[in-house]
């Protein structure tokens, strides 16, 4: 049917029998050419006719992209299927003009067509496409356009489109709403209800039947699965009092409110009794319309949520980005660590200011974040007795973080061990008392050592003028040896010493590498004589010249007990560290690379 021949064949299947019949065309459609030449932004009204089944859908334009149903029902109409029908409308092609005596033969169906679309314009014109029946290959339909009455065969798409049903062209969604204009969600149960309100940007809080963090993930998954949410079968478009009883919905089993910015009233969905005829779905009607429909019991199960469900695990919710002061109290210690910011992100470093003023080492700190921000609840206990039953009346731990633009600080309290593996915790002056892993114990009591700094070196490498490294070879007779490169250019270096020859680009990434970043695994004293860690006989020495910052040297001395890891010292930092001997073995060899 998509070559244009000369001849039709149909094979017509009749009383049982085969019979050839032959028809010859006009002459091929010319090509390209359309049933119907309309501009689909001005069609403003359509009407499918069922002619089967005598039925008839009618929806109508309101706005510029927004459709209605207006007969037989009224009703939002799914715009994705009313724009694809219209699409169609306007793209489907005459792949063949057939003779006029066709509308007369039973073959073709022209006598008792199958479907018609109506099309009004905006200014006042209408087109009618009536549509017989399909080709035996189901392929093509038979179709003429009433104004012209000209038969013809086009894309059986178009007459499917006409035969669609009223549950296939009307939206499904049952909810309508902006997800990010709701302030409050009230989930009412037969035994609880549930008031979830959004407080800021990023936090939702529970005000009943408890006060807690809600969990802002689980609160917005649920908003987004009952924007979503889809009738999967409309029932009864008109009920009565008696058919909302038989039900359930007179008195529902669950219904969700949603209150948005600006509304006076919520966006409601309630929820029946479930299905007779199918036990996986469930009745429900919304402030969508009067409508009542089926929708999934595990979009249900989306939705239906506890108190358990939404409340935050979490003991704190915080941006760890944005809090600026620490207090840990612990065991009669007191440490406070500031933030000090750099316009850089990169720069920003952490301070301690008690019970010592240094540099506080910003991994760490990070680390005893996360570790508040990450700690759930594995229990509730809702009704507690008094503090002292959780040893929270005097709590092993304290911790205060301030937080930029809240007045007041977060406080987690840790108290006595609830079980071998847990302790009981609690949040700020929150009544709920939770039991947490026993871990967080060794995640907050942190002493002054802990949290140093351990960045002992650190600069950036295309602000490295000049490097110096001296070192001991191992053997009978250890030899001292040395090597100094300076830049040549932003990724050039040239050996000087010694003897001069242009550096291996590789090479010096890999020294760079090194030395750019050089952070200890362990701080292990504040001073020390040279000799006891071997730094009066050191095994590697290091000497960068930095533009705009002098020179820093990093001195590696002995190897621990274990054989494992290197004592450092920097001039960056005053005390002795301790590091795994990868760093000596790395400088050693590519400083090698250099001289040979």
């Amino acid at each position: 049917m998509r070559q244009l021949i000369t001849t039709i064949v149909l094979l017509v299947v009749a009383g049982g029998l085969g019979t050839w019949i032959y028809f010859f065309e006009r002459g091929p459609a010319p090509e390209g050419k359309l049933l119907l030449r309309v501009d689909p932004e001005q069609i403003e009204k359509l009407e499918l006719h069922n002619l089967k089944d005598k039925k008839t859908v009618v929806v109508q334009r309101f706005g510029k992209a927004s459709w209605r149903i207006v007969s037989p029902i009224n009703a939002p109409a799914d715009k994705d299927t009313i724009q694809s029908i219209i699409d169609r409308v306007k793209q489907v092609k005459i792949d063949l003009t057939l003779e006029d005596a066709t509308l007369h033969k039973k073959e073709f169906g022209f006598k008792n067509p199958e479907a018609a679309i109506v099309v009004h314009t905006k200014d006042g014109r209408r087109y009618k496409i009536v549509l017989a029946k399909k080709t035996p290959d189901t392929l093509y339909a038979y179709a003429y356009r009433e104004d012209k009455r000209k038969p013809v065969v086009i894309d059986s798409m178009l007459l499917d489109d006409a035969l669609k049903s009223l549950d296939d062209l009307r939206d499904k969604k049952v909810t309508r709403f902006n997800k990010d204009k709701v302030t409050k969600l009230v989930l009412k149960h037969p035994d609880e209800t549930i008031v979830c309100v959004r407080s800021g940007e990023e936090r939702w809080k529970l005000t009943a039947p408890i006060k807690m963090d809600a969990d802002k993930t689980t609160v917005e998954d649920l908003l987004d699965k009952l924007s979503n949410l889809e009738a999967q079968k409309y029932i009864n478009d008109n009920p009565k009092k008696k058919d909302l009883r038989k039900y359930a919905l007179l008195h529902p089993s669950f219904t969700v409110e949603v209150w948005l910015e600006g509304r006076s009233k919520p966006v409601r969905l309630q929820v029946g009794t479930k299905s007779s005829e199918d036990t996986t779905r469930y009745y429900a009607r919304s402030t969508a319309g009067r409508s009542v429909f089926l929708i999934d019991e595990t979009s249900l199960k989306d939705i239906k949520k506890r108190t358990n469900d939404l409340r935050s695990k979490k003991l704190l919710v915080f941006d760890t980005g944005k809090i600026e002061r620490i207090k840990l109290h612990y065991d009669n210690k007191r440490i406070e660590i500031h933030r000090k910011r750099a316009k850089d992100e990169e720069e920003t470093q952490w301070f301690m200011t008690k019970p010592v003023r240094m540099r506080a080492d910003k991994w760490r700190v990070d680390d005893l974040l996360w570790a508040i921000h990450d700690l759930e609840a594995d229990e509730f206990i809702d009704a507690p007795k008094a503090l002292s039953e959780y040893g929270l009346d005097k709590p092993q731990v304290k911790v205060e973080l301030y937080e930029e633009k809240r007045k007041k600080p977060l406080i987690l309290t840790v108290g006595k061990m609830a079980t071998e593996d847990s302790v009981y915790a609690k949040a700020g002056d929150a009544k709920v008392v939770c039991r947490v892993r026993k871990g967080i114990l060794d995640d907050l009591k942190k002493d002054v050592n802990d949290l140093r700094n351990l960045n002992i070196v650190r600069f950036k490498r295309d602000d490295a003028e000049e490097i110096t490294i001296e070192w001991r070879t191992k053997g009978k007779k250890p030899r001292t040896k040395k090597v100094r490169i300076v830049r040549r250019g932003k990724d050039a270096w040239r050996v000087v010493e010694p003897k001069r020859k242009d550096a291996k680009k590789n090479t010096m990434e890999n020294i760079l590498w090194e030395l750019e970043q050089v952070r200890a695994d362990k701080w292990v004293t504040a001073k020390a004589p040279d000799e006891k860690y071997g730094f009066d006989k050191p095994q590697l020495k290091a000497i960068v010249k930095v533009k705009g910052k002098g020179t820093i040297t990093l001195t590696i001395g002995k190897s621990d007990e274990k054989g494992e890891n290197v004592y450092l010292r920097s001039s960056e930092v005053e005390g002795v560290y301790l590091k795994s001997d990868y760093i000596l073995d790395n400088l050693k060899r590519n400083a090698a690379e250099l001289i040979k």
